[in-house]
């Protein structure tokens, strides 16, 4: 009988991006297997201080013969590094031990459709849809030799539903929790989609019973739905039905004394949305915003203007909820005019929402997805295996993005404390509900809003970083002098 290793991807990470696994599945799987006569090692990313070069060395030591690596993933961005650790355990593992076999299962492969593409990660084999039902059979048939396809069960993911809500603690006490999968929406460059098909609910009280169980002992920070659309169904009279649904569920069992964080989109809002979002506690909402430009927002099939997006935005603050915003500033075919229109917006928005470099973004044009298909034959494009590289089609616009890359690099790491010493002042802010904080926090954000503007426009017209990396240090100390006093003032 074979030596199986399983485990999931990605491991754990400074950067809190990752989604856990579903335990219960793994589990199952480990006990069908068991039972089969194999011997079976199970690593888990979410639970192990293993690094990742750790957990293969004991995959060696086990003498596996055969590896299962479960992969999943939530946020789109992070997808490319998933595929950079699929490539460094496989061919890690390849090279100690050149038979061992591996299979392949979870929603980042659902996208891959190339079997060469499939064979150059290393991958034996790998399993769709209901994996259960593509494994059966599938070991004991590569165990006698037998011959199996390089694709098995070719099934929609969306047929695997997941039926409970997944729910754990991140790093920063912090609850996350899945109240739905899917998206309704046809967002052209939106790979989630692709992998999850429409939108679902999990059933409200389960959410709610599993929220309970997990801080029985232990209050979080804030709960953080990890949802790509909270509110979910487009028609306003059905999503308010829900929300509604949601929130009585969420009262009947709680105080909302807890801050919340939500994602929904700025087509699904309504003011009574809104109110009863705040009346369980949400404090921040993220908006897929993505472009203040109507040509770019076209393109990517938002239904939505800069207009509406300044609106939602404006409201959301009125109700005394945080927003946030996604923004993909750079996109393929965008001109000058069209950076000063982004530009433009983003002040436009400063008084409403923290504007880090951060939230300053590039288009990633994911194989699958209508952006794709749509402009992934123009020779400014490159088949860059799961992804598509591309030109920018403006000279100007490929100047503007090369400077700044170079200045994002010199800036990240100042801009990535400010944002997060700011998201844990609101968190803090929440809790002690004081308008004076909150207007405190308020003159801080815009402050830093203003740098971040500023430094947008000086790179319209420099064709060197230097000078304004200076100006931007030099202006962030205040900034960095008016947090430190605001936790102080909370610490009283």
């Amino acid at each position: 009988m074979m030596n199986i290793a399983i485990f999931d991807l990605p491991f754990p990470s400074n950067e809190d991006f990752f989604e856990p696994y579903d335990a219960e599945l793994l589990m199952i799987l480990m006990k069908k297997l068991m039972l089969k006569g194999y011997s079976v090692i199970s690593f888990s990313s979410h639970n192990s201080n293993l690094t990742l070069l750790e957990t293969i060395k004991k995959v060696e030591l086990f003498k596996a013969d055969l590896v299962i690596i479960y992969t999943f993933f939530y946020r789109q961005q992070f997808l490319v590094q998933h595929y950079k650790y699929l490539d460094i355990i496989i061919s890690t593992l390849k090279k100690k031990k050149p038979n061992i076999k591996v299979i392949g299962i979870g929603n980042p492969l659902e996208v891959i459709s190339d079997e060469l593409q499939i064979k150059k990660m290393g991958f034996d084999y790998i399993c769709r849809g209901d994996f259960f039902e593509s494994l059966s059979g599938l070991i004991e048939k590569i165990e006698l030799g037998k011959e199996v396809p390089l694709i098995i069960n070719k099934n929609d993911l969306n047929n695997n539903r997941t039926v409970q809500p997944q729910i754990y603690w991140d790093e920063n006490d912090c609850l996350r929790v899945s109240a739905s999968k899917g998206c309704d929406c046809k967002c052209s460059f939106c790979v989630d989609k692709v992998l999850y098909g429409n939108w679902y609910a999990y059933d409200c009280e389960n959410v709610i019973n599993c929220i309970k169980n997990a801080i029985v002992n232990r209050k979080p920070h804030m709960i953080k739905f990890s949802d790509m659309n909270f509110i979910g169904q487009k028609r306003k009279e059905i999503s308010e039905l829900y929300v509604k649904r949601f929130c009585d569920t969420y009262l009947s069992n709680f105080n909302p004394d807890i801050p919340i964080k939500i994602a929904t989109r700025i087509d699904n809002i309504s003011d009574n949305i809104l109110s009863m979002l705040r009346g369980i506690g949400v404090s921040i909402i993220f908006y897929g915003v993505e472009s203040g430009c109507q040509r770019v927002l076209d393109f990517f099939s938002k239904g939505i203007t800069p207009k509406k997006s300044i609106e939602i935005l404006f409201k959301t603050k009125e109700k005394g909820i945080t927003p946030q915003i996604g923004f993909i500033f750079f996109e393929p075919f965008i001109i000058k005019d069209e950076i000063i229109e982004n530009i433009n917006f983003l002040e436009s928005i400063s008084n409403f929402t923290f504007l880090s470099l951060q939230v300053i973004q590039s288009l990633r044009v994911f194989k699958g997805t209508e952006y794709a298909e749509r402009f992934g034959s123009y020779p400014n494009f490159k088949n860059n295996g799961f992804t598509l590289s591309y030109d920018f089609v403006d000279d100007y616009s490929k100047s503007y993005y090369k400077r700044w890359l170079i200045l994002f690099e010199r800036l990240k790491n100042i801009d990535m404390y400010i944002r997060t010493q700011l998201d844990e002042l609101l968190i803090a802010i929440e809790k002690k509900r004081d308008i004076q904080y909150k207007k405190a926090y308020n003159k801080i954000m815009q402050t830093y809003n203003f740098i971040v503007i500023e430094v947008l426009r000086q790179l319209l017209h420099s064709n060197t970083v230097e000078e304004i990396v200076y100006k931007y240090y030099d202006k962030t100390d205040d900034v960095l002098i008016m947090i430190k006093a605001l936790f102080a003032l909370l610490a009283i």
